[in-house]
């Protein structure tokens, strides 16, 4: 069985274990299926802290698991497998708390920019606006964020390989 490899220079919205809990959680809630465990969490208001140290119940603080809950043949997520790269905020000086991170044989899962930037035209004429994508698609979704989540800690370049 032979491996492929891709490379792989990208920007999106990184899922990580807070952006996660979020995904499942809408998706559980639309199916009317929050777990037991997650309902009280919400009750008692700890759900958002958990969900930022990554210590849910449940699978929510697993992005492979989030990844899971879309129809393959609409994505809004997107997934590399064995994943080898960096992952860093794209406008560090904008996000309260910037992600730099080197992953190594690890799946990535993440929303993709819309738009790819070309020679010499950017693709977005600015931040805000590559911002008020993702805020859409996860609109789109039901996903609803707390009023204080980091937006731009999670907007992020991606460069690496995926090995599939």
């Amino acid at each position: 069985m032979g491996m492929a490899t891709y490379p792989m220079n990208d920007v999106g919205f990184y899922v990580d274990h807070e952006v996660a809990a979020y995904i499942l959680l809408a998706a559980d809630q639309a199916a009317g299926e929050v777990p037991c465990e997650i309902a009280t969490l919400l009750e008692d208001g700890t759900f958002a802290a958990r969900a930022k140290k990554g210590n849910l119940p449940c699978d929510y603080s697993i992005p492979s698991v989030a990844y899971e809950c879309y129809d393959c043949a609409d994505p809004v997520v997107t997934w590399a497998n064995e994943f080898d790269g960096e992952v860093s905020t794209l406008f560090p000086e904008r996000a309260k708390s910037p992600i730099e991170e080197t992953l190594s044989d690890e799946p990535l899962v993440y929303v993709p920019a819309a738009k790819e930037a070309e020679l010499f035209k950017a693709a977005y004429q600015s931040p805000e606006e590559l911002l008020e994508e993702f805020k859409a698609v996860f609109a789109e979704q039901g996903i609803a964020f707390p009023d204080d989540f980091d937006w731009w800690r999670h907007i992020v370049s991606i460069s690496g390989t995926n090995f599939c």
